[in-house]
């Protein structure tokens, strides 16, 4: 007898294990440490078995930055919906973040850090639509914390749209600076325990951004 057709559902039940798996694989051994072959080994089946749910490694490797973005945006709206005040709406956002980044170093890095292939690089491939896809989840994300950050400042003064952006960009990149340093141990050359510098850095930064929104109403008021 010919084996029976998977249904949709069932596809997808094995698809979803098959990136799970890779995702911890990822998390434990770090991208260099991944291998078809490797994951094959873990999942107790044949690497071709997996080529028949996802096309090949690049696929695979969308699909596992995909779900890392999902993720994060996830622990991010969750802090969002936590609070109502403006800005501690933002610092448990920053705060969630900062939780990913440092308890998902691997995929947090694959995402944000490491040189790798993105959408742009994927643009008149047969893997663009899976990437395209990718790149909007991303996106949700950022549009998230634009979103908070503008309904931060308006609580001072108007704002324009280009300056919320720049806020986003530098203080977005000093949380990654921080996240980026202790996963690669370079802070530990600097500070005898890294990671209690989290809340510091934190009030820090928040200090930063109060000191700006009352800059840019002292000077719209002029």
């Amino acid at each position: 007898m010919p084996p029976k057709t998977r249904t949709r559902e069932e596809i997808e039940a094995v698809k979803e294990k098959i990136l799970r798996h890779a995702l911890d694989l990822i998390t434990e051994k770090g991208w260099e440490g991944f291998s078809m072959h490797k994951l094959a080994e873990r999942l107790g089946i044949k690497a071709v078995t997996i080529y028949s749910y996802y096309e090949n490694k690049d696929h695979l490797y969308i699909a596992i930055r995909t779900r890392g973005f999902q993720l994060i945006f996830q622990e991010c709206h969750k802090a969002y919906e936590s609070e109502q005040e403006p800005m501690r709406r933002l610092e448990a956002m920053s705060r969630a973040y900062l939780n990913f980044g440092l308890s998902q170093p691997n995929i947090y890095d694959l995402m944000f850090t490491w040189r790798v292939p993105m959408y742009r690089d994927y643009i008149g491939t047969p893997m663009e639509d899976a990437a395209r896809f990718e790149y909007e989840e991303s996106q949700k994300l950022y549009f998230l914390v634009i979103q908070a950050t503008r309904e931060l400042a308006e609580t001072v003064a108007p704002i324009s749209d280009e300056a919320v952006r720049e806020q986003v960009i530098y203080f977005g990149g000093a949380l990654h600076g921080y996240i980026a340093r202790i996963n690669n141990n370079l802070l530990s050359y600097m500070h005898d325990d890294p990671a209690d510098l989290k809340e510091s850095i934190l009030k820090t930064m928040f200090r930063h951004i109060k000191a700006d929104l009352l800059q840019d109403r002292s000077t719209s008021g002029e």
